[in-house]
């Protein structure tokens, strides 16, 4: 009879270690890193466990996983507290300067309106004035100056105020509105 042979499983090299304990878990992994004097073999058995042990993390953040976090903390002692510690006072400061820019330029942006309303309004009474004294052509050009610096500025108004709300992005006078 012609029988087919069963094709070698690649598995032969991971089962090396048959007579060693296999660590599936993370914390028998790091209570064997915590040994003090290990010897070459203990290094070498370590590393090669480390090697069996295929994973993919997707880690989103600014800080480290546990795992990492727990290995920088056993290369360098206190090194895990200064990771979280520098993520906190990071974060703090970015708190802190929100609370300083955020109020900056919504003051900003009233000026910018009160000063394209000053704007408008003087062009508007200059040209009105040049009209009333014969320079009807100058007060034109005044005019239309005057009015398309100011609706321009209003037009920028108008499509950051659009474009916040498709974002749904409350501006203060919206949140203020919700609010009452």
């Amino acid at each position: 009879m012609n029988q087919k042979k069963k094709p070698q499983s690649h598995s032969s090299s991971i089962q090396k270690n048959k007579g060693k304990p296999k660590v599936d878990d993370t914390e028998e992994l790091l209570k064997l890193l915590d040994k003090e004097d290990l010897s070459d073999s203990e290094f070498a058995e370590i590393a090669v466990l480390i090697s069996q042990r295929t994973t993919t993390t997707t880690i989103s953040g600014p800080i480290p996983d546990p795992f990492t976090l727990a290995l920088y903390e056993k290369i360098l002692p206190g090194s895990a507290k200064d990771i979280i510690q520098e993520f906190k006072d990071q974060s703090k400061h970015r708190r802190d300067l929100e609370m300083i820019v955020i109020p900056s330029r919504e003051k900003q942006s009233s000026l910018g309106q009160i000063m394209a309303f000053i704007l408008g309004l003087i062009s508007l009474l200059g040209s009105i004035y040049l009209a009333v004294i014969g320079e009807r052509a100058v007060a034109a050009i005044l005019a239309s100056i005057g009015l398309s610096l100011t609706g321009s500025y209003f037009y920028g108004v108008f499509k950051n105020y659009k474009s916040l709300k498709e974002k749904n992005i409350p501006n203060k006078k919206n949140k203020e509105s919700t609010e009452e």
